[in-house]
C-alpha cells in the first residue's frame, strides 16, 4: 500500500491508553505510530525501533516494555491496519472519480483545447487561433528534485511541468482531485506557474 496523506487521532483513546506512559515513553509510542501508519509495519531489530522513536539504544530498551504492550505480536496494530485500509480505499474511489470526471469533462480533449487556443490567439492579437490539443508535459530539472519524503522510506515523484490546461488537469484528475473540486482551477493556475506543491493536492485529497 502506498504512504497515505494524512492519519486519523482519536485524542481520547490515545491520552486513554498511554495514561501510563512516560514522556519519552508517549513520544516514542506516537513516533510510531506515525511510522506504522506511513510504512504498513514496524522493524523487529531494536536499533532501527530506537532511531524511528528518536531514543539512543540505552533509553529505548528502557521504554521498550510499556511501548510494546500497547501493540500486537510482531509490533502490529491491528486499528491503524483497520484505518489504514479504510482510508486507502477512500482515496482510490477518489482517484476512480476523479478520472471518471476528467473524461467526462475533456473528452478527447477538444473542448479545453478550444479555450486554450481563443485565449492565447486573443492575447497575441489573432482572433481565430488554432486550438491547441498536443500533450506537452515535459520534465524540467526544477522540478525533478522537488519530492515530498515523508518521515519514513516514501517519496513522491516531481511534480511534472505543463504546459496547457489539459495537461494539467489530466494530471490532477490521476492524483484523484476532481475536476468539481472548489480548488481544482487553483491547482491548475498554480500548475502552471510551476508553484504546484504536493501540499495543495493533499489538502484536497485528505
Amino acid at each position: 500500500m502506498s504512504s497515505l496523506a494524512w492519519m486519523p487521532i482519536y485524542t481520547g483513546d490515545v491520552l486513554a491508553e498511554t495514561a501510563s506512559l512516560s514522556t519519552d515513553e508517549f513520544g516514542a509510542y506516537i513516533l510510531l505510530l506515525f511510522a506504522y501508519w506511513q510504512a504498513g509495519d514496524l522493524p523487529q531489530d531494536d536499533v532501527r525501533l530506537a532511531r524511528i522513536a528518536r531514543l539512543d539504544l540505552e533509553r529505548w530498551q528502557s521504554a521498550r516494555p510499556s511501548i510494546e504492550s500497547l501493540f500486537g505480536p510482531g509490533w502490529t496494530n491491528a486499528g491503524l491496519d483497520g484505518l489504514r485500509n479504510n482510508a486507502a480505499d477512500k482515496r482510490e474511489r477518489k482517484i476512480a472519480a476523479g478520472r471518471k470526471g476528467a473524461a467526462s469533462r475533456w473528452g478527447n480533449g477538444k473542448g479545453n483545447a478550444v479555450a486554450n487556443g481563443t485565449r492565447i490567439g486573443s492575447a497575441n492579437g489573432k482572433g481565430n487561433a488554432e486550438p491547441i490539443a498536443t500533450s506537452t508535459i515535459t520534465s524540467s530539472p526544477a522540478y525533478e528534485g522537488k519530492t515530498l519524503t515523508h518521515a519514513y522510506t516514501h517519496a513522491r515523484e516531481a511534480i511534472p511541468l505543463v504546459k496547457t490546461e489539459l495537461d494539467a488537469g489530466q494530471w490532477l484528475s490521476d492524483q484523484g482531485l476532481f475536476p468539481g473540486d472548489e480548488c481544482f482551477g487553483h491547482c491548475i493556475d498554480k500548475m502552471l506557474r510551476g508553484e504546484l506543491d504536493w501540499s495543495d493536492i493533499d489538502e484536497i485529497t485528505a
